[in-house]
This record gives structure tokens, C-alpha cells and sequence, in this order.
């Protein structure tokens, strides 16, 4: 388990056989709590990793904080629908704060395939900046990333982007973040996907 600032990667053994794909979740249970993360690790991984925002006051994140090595961490199997459709000829990924980590397995699982091209990738955050070097690391890639931070400027402006017939757009953050976003776009882009993340 790393941490750094309000970020936890947790990184557990993948049980024999396991299997999900990237934009998935699954539930881990510490003890008596239990929360739904998405995967930050991709199918062809041989562990499972998930990035945590550790909330105040969050039984799970007291949980998390309080383990020495001997507890049982348990997983359920794999869960969600918020996957890529290769179809589309063109992505757009929108994320607000730790809304990025299915993004970031949707980044690596594309890298892999040699499809990050015709991707554009848009973080906001309010504060710290999770993962933010590992999204600027797909701009060497062939990916367009912008990354926005509201504490010191406003939400997005997609005032100057254009979206393709064929392009999905994948939205991933707070209940917020996600409903804001489908409203400034619902009249512009017909294949929006979304995914909620609460505190």
C-alpha cells in the first residue's frame, strides 16, 4: 500500500482465475466495511491495484489507514459496465478528481493495443491532482490530455471542442461532476457514458 497525500494505492494479490476488464469495479471488504472501487489495474496485470482518496471521516478510509499486514482484505468478483466500445472511432475520457482511475485502465489497456491515437483525455481536479503524471505520460503516446485545476480556475469550457458522429465520450467522477457535465453536453454529443464515484 503506497500513500501520498489524500492518494492510497492498494495493491492485492490477484486470486487464480480472476477476471474483469478495465472500467471495472469490484467491492473490497476490510473487516465490517465495504466499499465499491474501480480497478486502476488492467486484465493483463498479474496483481490488482486501486487508487483510494482517503475521506475524513470515512469508515472504509479508517479501515484502510489502520492496516498492519495480517488482516483479510476481501474482493468480490468484478462488476459495472463502464467499458470501451472499440467501435467508436474516436474517445473522449472526462473525469473529475479520483473519477480518473478507470480512465487510467482504459489508458493502459489501450496503450497495449496501439489504439490511444484518436484519444483525448480532460481531468479536473479541486485540489490534489491524482495521477496527474501518469495521464501527462500518455501525451508521448499519441493520447491529447488537458488537465484542469477548479481550486484555481472554473470547471471545464467545452465551448471549443467538437465531437465526432462516431466518438464516445466516458464521464467519471462525483454525482456532481457527472450531472454537470451530461447537461453541458447532452445537446452536442449523443454517446455518453458515465460512471458516479461518491466520498
Amino acid at each position: 500500500m503506497k500513500i501520498q497525500g489524500r492518494l492510497c494505492v492498494l495493491t492485492l494479490e490477484r486470486p487464480h482465475g480472476y477476471s474483469y476488464d478495465a472500467g471495472q469495479y469490484c467491492d473490497i471488504r476490510i473487516g465490517e466495511v465495504s466499499r465499491s472501487f474501480s480497478f486502476l489495474s488492467i486484465p493483463s496485470d498479474g496483481e490488482l491495484k486501486f487508487g483510494i482518496e482517503i475521506v475524513k471521516d470515512s469508515l472504509f478510509s479508517q479501515a484502510l489507514m489502520s492496516i498492519s499486514g495480517g488482516e483479510d482484505i476481501l474482493i468480490t468478483q468484478a462488476q459495472g459496465r463502464y467499458q470501451i466500445d472499440e467501435n467508436y472511432e474516436k474517445l473522449t475520457l472526462l473525469s473529475g478528481g479520483i473519477g480518473v482511475v478507470p480512465h487510467l485502465s482504459f489508458l493502459d489497456d489501450l496503450a497495449i493495443k496501439g489504439k490511444l491515437v484518436m484519444v483525448r483525455v480532460l481531468a479536473s481536479y479541486r485540489g490534489q491532482e491524482f495521477f496527474a503524471d501518469k495521464l501527462k505520460s500518455f501525451e508521448g503516446k499519441g493520447a491529447n490530455v488537458s488537465i484542469t485545476n477548479t481550486s484555481t480556475q472554473s470547471r471545464f469550457d467545452f465551448s471549443d471542442l467538437s465531437f465526432a458522429e462516431n466518438e464516445g465520450v466516458y464521464i467519471c467522477g462525483s454525482s456532481e461532476f457527472v450531472s454537470n457535465t451530461i447537461g453541458d453536453l447532452s445537446d452536442r454529443c449523443t454517446n455518453l457514458h458515465f460512471e458516479t464515484f461518491s466520498g
